[in-house]
């Protein structure tokens, strides 16, 4: 096919002599040969980045059949203007101009290199400008395009590399110089090529009600976008646009003033009893299997483990998981898991924030609490208290998305079946 470079230029560098690999010999350059190369590739985009009008580039294609770059007829106009990582181009073949992205590489000197599709460079790179008519000639098994029967993509690459579009190559059909099997193929699979040619062509002309004055970007950044920026560490940026959390929910904000109490002493466990007992909603958590559990009871942090609490654990923890006691917490099937091997109940679990935030957000890569917190709360907060502050966010969000019912009836109450 006529091949488009996709390099669209080499900018010859006559490198000096390296330096001499023997120890006793002077130094000539102060720099290693990649610094100096990697400071020349530097120069040059910025004598590209530099140039405001752009650059100008005139592109001879091969014409069908022949062999040579057509010179002689004065090829296409385009113009390239640049930026740091993008690269824009006119031609005047077609209106309007396309984007993509380029990278400087180095060979035997800076090497120019289009990284993404560029719908006016890129015209070339298929034979006739439009893939379509290569597979209307040999077909897409992938696609079901049936194409030509018995002609395949080499026959269909040198058929229009040498004659042209589908519609010039039957139109000249009896006059092409091809085998006379080829032409009885071609001519028996006539209709079958043209709809392939239909079927493999994009149309671009589809009626969108679109008007770009109403789209236009007006730099108005989701409070949500906080949120992830600090979580990857992009502080950079969330200076640059001058980005805000999102307001904070009073339950966020409490929580991080909770007081933490390590259940020890018979006061603490005694206290940690009456809490339980009040049957009020708790947020659990057991970091380690179940060695440790905390529980947030919207007032304090009680940290529970059997070396503080001694025989008095055990004792506590079926107190905390009685059917009665409503309990909050995360990844609960696998919490139920570890209560069942313990003979516990896993009954009285009224919410799963990593189950509501799946719910809401399927395609998210992690459910890990200080995700969570950072996404919804704009807060780094872990453990039980995070379960409590978290829980009735996620709980409006689901309600305002339509999803409560689905995450009461189904979802949660199947934590048990599975």
């Amino acid at each position: 096919m006529k091949r488009f470079f996709t390099y669209l230029m080499a900018l010859a560098l006559v490198l000096a002599t390296l330096p001499s690999c023997v120890k006793d010999e002077a130094r000539i350059f102060e720099d290693s040969a990649s610094a100096r190369i990697a400071k020349y590739l530097g120069e040059v985009q910025k004598l590209l980045v530099d140039a405001p009008n752009g650059w100008v580039m005139y592109y001879y294609p091969n014409g069908p059949g022949e062999s040579r770059n057509t010179q002689q007829i004065g090829g296409f106009v385009y113009t390239l203007v640049f930026t740091d990582t993008e690269v824009t181009a006119w031609t005047e073949l077609f209106e309007g101009s396309s984007t993509s992205l380029y990278s400087m590489l180095t060979d035997d000197g800076p090497i120019l290199a289009f990284d993404s599709f560029n719908y006016n460079l890129y015209y070339f790179a298929t034979p006739a400008g439009s893939a379509g008519n290569i597979y209307g000639l040999k077909g897409d098994t992938s696609d079901n395009i049936p194409g030509v029967p018995g002609v395949g993509e080499k026959t269909a690459l040198d058929l229009v590399r040498r004659f042209g579009t589908v519609d010039e190559i039957y139109e000249k059909l009896p006059e092409l110089d091809i085998r006379d099997s080829l032409r009885k193929k071609l001519a028996d699979g006539e209709e079958s090529a043209r709809r392939s040619y239909w079927l493999a062509t994009i149309f671009r002309e589809v009626p969108l009600p679109f008007h770009p004055a109403e789209n236009l970007w007006n730099r108005d950044y989701r409070p949500e976008l906080y949120a992830f920026l600090k979580r990857l560490g992009f502080q950079k940026y969330i200076e640059k646009w001058n980005l805000s959390p999102a307001e904070e929910s009073a339950e966020a904000v409490k929580a991080e003033s909770l007081r933490r109490v390590a259940v020890q002493s018979g006061e603490e466990i005694e206290a940690f009893r009456a809490v339980v007992e009040r049957k009020t909603p708790l947020a659990v958590h057991a970091p380690e299997n179940l060695e440790r559990l905390e529980v947030c009871d919207g007032e304090t942090v009680w940290e529970l483990s059997w070396g503080a609490c001694g025989d008095a654990y055990n004792e506590l923890l079926r107190r905390v998981f009685r059917p009665e006691v409503p309990k909050m917490g995360h990844h609960v099937k696998e919490l139920m898991s570890l209560l069942l091997a313990e003979g516990l109940s896993v009954e009285g679990f009224v919410f799963d924030t990593a189950l509501a935030a799946y719910l809401l957000r399927a395609t998210d890569s992690s459910y890990e609490l200080p995700d969570l917190a950072e996404r919804y709360l704009t807060r780094s907060l872990d453990g039980a208290v995070a379960v409590a502050a978290l829980t009735p966010v996620l709980r409006e969000k689901l309600e305002a998305d339509g999803q409560t019912m689905l995450f009461e009836e189904i979802e949660l109450p199947l934590c048990r079946v599975l």
